[in-house]
């Protein structure tokens, strides 16, 4: 994979383009014609979008600023259906916005087999977007706003990979996000999400189920569980980062790919005192 990004035609539409590279050599034991299967992931249900010979697809039955997570892996067959190999998986830029009463808060996540290098963060101004920054960071704070105004972003990142031949720099787009600056004094304001994928393979990139969470000095305690569909507990923990790394803490092997689930209770500081959150889903592991 060399490209899952918004459309750069198109940002506001949120398809998002894929690209990947052909491979440099062939082994002789695979018949020609070759093709390829292109597999995605968003918020953890899994398709095959494209079967084809080409090396781009643009998949317009997706809404990247919808998404909470969204992944692509691409195989390859030889002629008489043959598994040749398949990617490593690689997720779109995913923007979050968030504002108080006199900044912008921006962050963004890109779990990838290629090397990021910088990023470039575009803001709307007088109905054009303009770059307002480049960072070698994953977040960026806009203290250039005014207090009940709303703003759009979207950020640009730049990567390579350290294998010759393939086209650099990558370059992908997010989704355009909007944020809106408040009028009230300052308050830390508390969420806590959690995803709905991760790929635990050792590359630093997306290793360990972990929740997106602003206001975290907020949290009084917590409580998660995760345990497979016949009610085995895999990991359970108090630390609200979770930090579960995909192994199964009777057995501290790997567990194997496939759907999880989870239960985590959250305790936190409000304004008007203590409140509760309580968060019941699954989680899939790609591998």
């Amino acid at each position: 994979m060399t490209h899952v990004s918004n459309d750069s035609i198109d940002l506001v539409s949120g398809q998002v383009v894929t690209c990947w590279a052909k491979p440099k050599e062939i082994d002789v034991q695979y018949v020609a014609p070759f093709s390829y299967s292109l597999t995605r992931i968003l918020d953890g249900t899994s398709s095959i979008v494209y079967e084809g010979s080409d090396t781009i697809f643009l998949d317009a039955n997706v809404d990247l600023a919808q998404a909470t997570s969204l992944i692509y892996k691409v195989q390859m067959r030889d002629a008489n259906q043959q598994l040749m190999g398949e990617s490593a998986t690689a997720s779109a830029v995913m923007l979050s916005a968030n504002g108080t009463f006199s900044e912008a808060r921006l962050s963004w996540t890109e779990a990838v087999p290629w090397l990021v290098d910088s990023t470039q963060v575009f803001k709307e101004v007088n109905s054009h977007f303009v770059r307002i920054a480049s960072v070698t960071g994953m977040e960026y704070v806009d203290a250039e706003v005014e207090s009940d105004v709303t703003y759009r972003y979207y950020v640009r990142t730049f990567g390579h990979y350290t294998l010759e031949g393939i086209i650099r720099p990558l370059v992908n787009y997010s989704a355009i996000k909007t944020v809106r600056i408040g009028h009230e004094d300052p308050t830390e304001e508390f969420s806590y999400t959690l995803p709905n994928v991760f790929t635990p393979n050792g590359d630093g990139f997306n290793d360990v189920f972990e929740p997106i969470v602003t206001g975290i000095d907020l949290i009084v305690s917590a409580k998660t569980v995760v345990f497979n569909r016949w009610g085995n507990i895999l990991h359970d923990t108090d630390d609200p980062l979770i930090q579960w790394d995909g192994k199964s803490k009777l057995t501290k092997m790997d567990c194997p790919p496939g759907t999880y689930f989870y239960i985590c209770d959250i305790t936190y500081q409000s304004q008007t005192g203590e409140e509760k959150l309580h968060l019941q889903g699954s989680i899939t592991i790609v591998r």
